[in-house]
């Protein structure tokens, strides 16, 4: 029979261990949970920025070839700067949905079900 102290060694050991493993076991979980995220929003910049010179490029194209139909480049770049005035108004309007939309995703990557 083992006696007492050891016994009380071996369950300090044991706690410590336990206590170690929970301690690498959050830190895991932790990184796993970072890198999810940092991912995400990595990919979703890339996109944006990719998106932006697209649309840049569409725009100026756009604008001289509206201008050369109108002959009058003022004109096609009024144009596309009018289209683009409206499209920040509707999106001011559903800027509240859309915030809340994003942050849910956000969220859903952070804590994703299991």
């Amino acid at each position: 029979m083992e006696t007492i102290p050891h016994s009380m060694e071996t369950l300090l050991t044991r706690v410590e261990d336990y206590g170690n493993t929970r301690i690498e076991l959050a830190r895991l979980i932790a990184i796993d949970h970072t890198s999810t995220v940092m991912s995400f929003l990595i990919s979703h910049i890339i996109m944006v920025l990719t998106i932006c010179v697209f649309t840049l490029i569409l725009s100026i194209g756009a604008a001289f070839w509206i201008g050369e139909l109108l002959e009058s480049v003022y004109i096609g770049f009024l144009m596309v700067a009018a289209f683009y005035g409206v499209s920040t108004l509707v999106l001011l309007i559903f800027l509240k949905p859309l915030k809340a939309r994003i942050k849910n995703n956000i969220i859903a990557h952070l804590y994703p079900s299991e």
